[in-house]
């Protein structure tokens, strides 16, 4: 048999082995660069003023209430508000003050997307009690939720950084 005459894929490319591990190598810094410049383009902006990613009810001029803080689900990829939507009613209508803080989100789930998502929260927790008066709401008196990815929000805002609030509950998404 003429092996010659058959068309393999080593005839239609025929690269050495260096050559092959130094495309491989440029494939991966490509890639590496191409995911670091989404999550950075993904960053949304972290100024909180009460217009910016804070959604607040419940709040009384001259009157301190109890504060939930609620940050979404997501995966810090989308903010899934599902579950949020669902009980932050209930925090209202209970005579508290409550407060949906949305975070950075990133186009690729990552470690540092994750670390963005915590600082987020843990500066919108700092903006709410320093201006805690203003908001309504009793700084002694602070509790964290979330869901999935915003219960390691607030899980991370206080044992991570020690944020000090009255407690922390990281919920099970409906989507479960």
């Amino acid at each position: 048999r003429d092996w010659s005459s058959d068309v393999c894929s080593s005839d239609l490319i025929n690269l050495s082995t260096l050559e092959y591990i130094a495309m491989i190598i440029g494939l991966a810094v490509l890639f590496t660069v191409a995911m670091y410049a989404i999550g950075k383009a993904q960053t949304i902006t972290r100024i909180y003023d009460g217009t910016h990613k804070l959604q607040i009810d419940g709040n009384e001029a001259g009157k301190l209430k109890r504060c939930d803080v609620w940050f979404p689900g997501g995966g810090f990829v989308t903010q899934n508000w599902g579950t949020v939507k669902l009980l932050y009613p209930l925090s209202v209508a209970d005579g508290r003050v409550s407060i949906r803080v949305g975070y950075s989100t990133s186009f690729f789930p990552s470690l540092s997307a994750a670390e963005r998502g915590i600082s987020d929260c843990l500066n919108a927790v700092r903006y709410i009690k320093a201006h805690a008066v203003e908001l309504g709401v009793n700084a002694d008196s602070i509790f964290l939720w979330g869901t999935s990815a915003g219960g390691f929000c607030a899980v991370g805002a206080v044992y991570e950084h020690g944020e000090d609030v009255c407690g922390v509950v990281n919920m099970r998404s409906e989507e479960h």
